[in-house]
């Protein structure tokens, strides 16, 4: 009768972890990205060409849902990689509201990288966008890169010395979103 009792209590207990972590699954979306996958809306996509970076394709993306009028804007940003063992193309997004957290993390990064010295121990300075995009910078051993990372195959590694220009990309971005009436 123990031995029921401990695996009936077992199988419950199992059998609701299992559901409780059914509910707790979250996945990384910016608020275009939930705009598009709305269900049982029409939903009108505008891509904008906007301008290349660093090997990095951005477009102005103007996502409206019909029914109600709404417009939601976002910074596509898209690149190429190749691998020996893959090749292919990296898309994400950034919200027209994340693009000021991005100019943001880029201008710190543009202030601290000079006062690292070759002595100064591996560091990373990292801002994670809503949908899973991360852009930063490292230093090591005195070298110092700026990334941008899509996903676990594609990061773009762009030199220290190109930071103002692609600082600036995401300042033109902002510009020519307001040009469109976006308020941030």
């Amino acid at each position: 009768m123990k031995k029921l009792l401990t695996i009936l209590i077992l199988a419950c207990t199992i059998g609701f972890s299992v559901f409780a972590q059914d509910k707790n699954v979250e996945t990384d979306k910016s608020q275009v990205e939930q705009v598009m996958l709305k269900k049982g809306s029409l939903i009108l996509k505008e891509f904008i060409p906007f301008k290349t970076e660093s090997k990095i394709k951005g477009e102005i993306l103007k996502v409206t849902d019909v029914t109600n009028g709404s417009s939601l804007y976002g910074l596509r940003l898209t690149h190429f990689y190749y691998s020996k063992y893959d090749s292919g193309e990296s898309t994400g997004l950034l919200d027209a509201k994340e693009i000021d957290s991005v100019i943001a993390t880029l201008e710190y990064v543009s202030k601290t990288l000079p006062t690292f010295t070759k002595e100064t121990p591996y560091t990373e300075i990292v801002y994670k966008s809503n949908s899973g995009i991360t852009i930063g910078a490292y230093h090591s051993d005195g070298e110092q890169k700026i990334f941008l990372k899509f996903d676990y195959k594609d990061t773009v590694f762009i030199s220290a010395s190109s930071l103002d220009s692609f600082t600036n990309f995401f300042k033109d971005a902002k510009t020519k979103m307001q040009g469109m009436g976006v308020k941030f």
